[in-house]
């Protein structure tokens, strides 16, 4: 990874950090997140066809989907509110809409604390490595 795609991955986080507000709700905090972190910093579009996020689909918050036709789901992020402490029914939700969504090899979960928030790797339907 570059040193700009770097610095513009941190300047994300940094942005979102600025607008997470303990008492904000999850709705908000969505948008602060695929506006700042998947479209502006990794550069996902809105647009059908062109690798594209989506809001809520079937209660999964976030899905992002690779540019093939028809599009398959790639990374399901699962957000919760900033005053929510992250735990283990919530990396269970995660692994349930990932193994539901079956294209998807990677999964987000966070409240927008970066030290809380996890990445799941698929390696398996069953198994989940967490990156730290």
């Amino acid at each position: 990874m570059s040193a700009t795609a770097l610095k513009d991955l941190h300047e994300a986080f940094v942005t979102i950090h600025e607008e997470v507000r303990q008492e904000g709700s999850e709705f908000d905090f969505r948008y602060s997140l695929v506006d700042h972190l998947f479209t502006d910093a990794l550069g996902w579009s809105r647009t059908v066809g062109e690798g594209h996020v989506n809001f809520e689909d079937e209660r999964k918050d976030v899905l992002c989907y690779d540019d093939s036709d028809p599009p398959f789901p790639v990374i399901v992020c699962e957000t919760k509110r900033p005053s929510h402490d992250l735990g283990l029914d919530d990396v269970e939700q995660l692994e349930t809409y990932m193994n539901g969504v079956g294209s998807a090899d990677y999964g987000i979960l966070t409240n927008g604390h970066i030290r809380s928030s996890l990445v799941a790797v698929k390696a398996e339907l069953t198994s989940f490595n967490l990156l730290t």
